[in-house]
């Protein structure tokens, strides 16, 4: 059993192209950082112009530990800092239990 960290928010308005590029040096960054793969994608149903965020931990202590790691790590506040303005409210997360 693992854990999935499913991380989304809506997409500002005429902002795809800077999300986007923004989202993907997101899940370098902190692959480089955690050594967990992160992958992105924008919802195609439900809420057009969602942007997702995917990530699989072996357990909750793991993604603890990736949460603590990116929030002591200068760079990665950098990198969130260049976002401003590219989204509409805040981020959601929903962590789901893998089987």
């Amino acid at each position: 059993m693992g854990v999935r960290l499913n991380r989304s928010i809506r997409i500002a308005q005429g902002k795809r192209d800077e999300a986007s590029k923004f989202a993907s040096d997101i899940c370098s960054y902190l692959e480089g950082l955690t050594g967990v793969k992160v992958v992105w994608g924008v919802e195609i149903g439900g809420t057009v112009g969602k942007i997702h965020w995917y990530a699989d931990y072996e357990d909750l202590a793991a993604l603890e530990a990736a949460f603590s790691q990116s929030d002591s790590d200068e760079g990665y506040g950098e990198l969130l800092a260049s976002g401003d303005g590219l989204f509409d409210g805040h981020a959601e997360d929903t962590w789901v239990y893998t089987m």
